[in-house]
């Protein structure tokens, strides 16, 4: 009883010797019948043909991997009508034909790999005793059968790029458990409809605004209703409004300017003196002016270089400007004029500062309110 919990084989084999190295133990297992069944017709058939060692790999002990050596044989298949010919002995669920690795041992490595991945469930099965690596693992992973989902009442419709820009496929997600469902690989409304004429059941879709997965729902499921998803219908509701007021624009020019006409009328009725535009101090003209000076130098260097055939780049590179500032200059005909600078305006706050100062010297010390207050002037 012993021998079975640890090595659950069925009774045609059993365990003969057994060697310990440092790192692994190998398990001798032997036949202990003269006959097997062919897989095909399942007919016994005593005449043996040939045999041969299989070595799949078991589930590690006390840290060590296990490596079973197994006494294969190979029959004879007698019955008449069984198109196989010569078969080997099956060992049955626990180790499937041509397999490296035994049943439990494979869902073992499946169960990490789930957890984990791959470069990490490599390392902590390299440490448990199963020394294998991660496309081995990533490809256990890839090869177990997705789980069957239902049909889904409420069904989700929505494209997503394969390659942004080149390739665009469709996702399909149930909206009441919140899963994916399937995934399509175009977005044309014969698929659409094929896929939902094979999964009949729902009941409604909702899409986005192509007229492919429009068609391709009338088409595969007629009875289903049809609604667009709330991203699109924010999206829509957003057109429309900007539709609207485009239609409205002298409207609302001219809203505008009944509006900025009470509030000036509300700002004279205050009282409160407008400031004027400051002035350009006498710093920053005496700064213009010093510039204006070195780029009337420069322009005259550059045009004296230029005369004697000197290239542009040994130009730049003597001025210290770039080539394009040399071509520009050289372009003119003659020194570039003294900007004018415009007198810079005030801050809109400015006209209320004497209201503000005012309503400080009152004793008023509260930003919100003063803000309010002069809101209500205009």
């Amino acid at each position: 009883m012993f021998p079975q919990i640890l090595l659950p084989l069925p009774d045609t084999f059993r365990l003969g010797a057994t060697d310990v190295e440092d790192e692994r133990v190998i398990l001798t297992l032997e036949p202990t019948t003269t006959s097997a069944l062919c897989p095909r017709c399942q007919q016994p058939s005593q005449h043996r043909h040939s045999w041969y060692w299989r070595s799949p790999a078991d589930l590690p002990t006390f840290g060590r991997a296990v490596r079973l050596h197994m006494h294969v044989r190979r029959f004879f298949c007698r019955t008449a009508d069984c198109p196989q010919r010569i078969f080997s002995e099956r060992v049955g669920d626990a180790l499937p034909c041509s397999a490296r690795r035994t049943t439990r041992h494979t869902q073992a490595l499946t169960h990490i790999t789930f957890a984990l991945g791959g470069r990490p469930a490599a390392r902590l099965a390299f440490t448990l005793g199963f020394p294998t690596s991660r496309r081995t693992l990533l490809r256990l992973l890839l090869a177990q059968p997705l789980p069957e989902r239902p049909t889904p009442r409420v069904l989700g419709l929505d494209d997503w790029a394969w390659r942004k820009g080149r390739s665009y496929r469709t996702i399909l997600v149930d909206l009441e458990r919140h899963q994916v469902v399937d995934f399509l690989p175009d977005r044309e409304s014969a698929t659409v409809a094929a896929w939902l004429q094979t999964h009949p059941g729902v009941e409604i879709v909702s899409r986005d605004r192509a007229k492919a997965y429009a068609e391709g729902v009338r088409l595969g499921a007629p009875g289903a209703g049809q609604v667009i998803d709330r991203w699109h219908m924010l999206k829509r509701m957003t057109e429309t409004i900007e539709n609207l007021l485009g239609q409205k624009r002298s409207a609302l020019v001219q809203a505008t300017q009944t509006l900025n006409a009470v509030a000036a009328a509300t700002v004279s009725a205050a009282a409160i003196p407008h400031a004027p535009p400051s002035q350009p101090s006498r710093a920053g003209a005496t700064a213009r002016a010093t510039a204006h000076r070195a780029t009337v130098a420069r322009y005259r260097r550059i045009q004296k270089l230029a005369a004697k055939k000197v290239d542009v780049a040994h130009i730049a590179r003597q001025v210290g400007v770039s080539r394009v500032t040399v071509y520009r200059y050289l372009r003119m005909t003659a020194p570039p004029p003294l900007p004018v600078q415009t007198p810079r305006h005030r801050s809109r706050v400015q006209t209320y500062k004497p209201y503000l100062v005012k309503r400080w010297n009152e004793g008023c010390r509260n930003a919100t309110q003063m803000w309010r207050e002069i809101v209500e002037l205009g």
